[in-house]
């Protein structure tokens, strides 16, 4: 998630990496795209702890006349989209609007 859906100009992609280290040499062991299909089966699990971060998994529209258009996309779709260059992020008419 905060890979592709924070842009690079709020944290470079190069920080993210680096703090994941710091965070895995302090034997913490991180497991991405698990599917948790039990919340009570984590108990389970042989950790000290454990953190489901899920992020935001979809956005929501905002209710307006025209949000639903084939040009409109939301938050995180728009985020993805920018961070992996399949559109622009400014100067080409598009506006970015959120509420979050």
């Amino acid at each position: 998630m905060a890979r592709y859906e924070i842009p690079s100009y709020r944290v470079l992609l190069a920080v993210i990496d680096q703090e994941l280290a710091e965070v895995e040499k302090r034997d913490v062991s991180l497991n991405y795209n698990a599917r948790i299909a039990n919340v009570d089966a984590l108990s389970d699990l042989d950790f000290d702890a454990t953190f489901p971060g899920i992020g935001a998994q979809s956005g929501d529209l905002l209710g307006i006349p025209g949000d639903s258009l084939p040009d409109v996309a939301d938050s995180p779709a728009f985020l993805c989209a920018v961070t992996s260059a399949k559109v622009g992020c400014g100067g080409d008419g598009r506006l970015a609007w959120g509420r979050g």
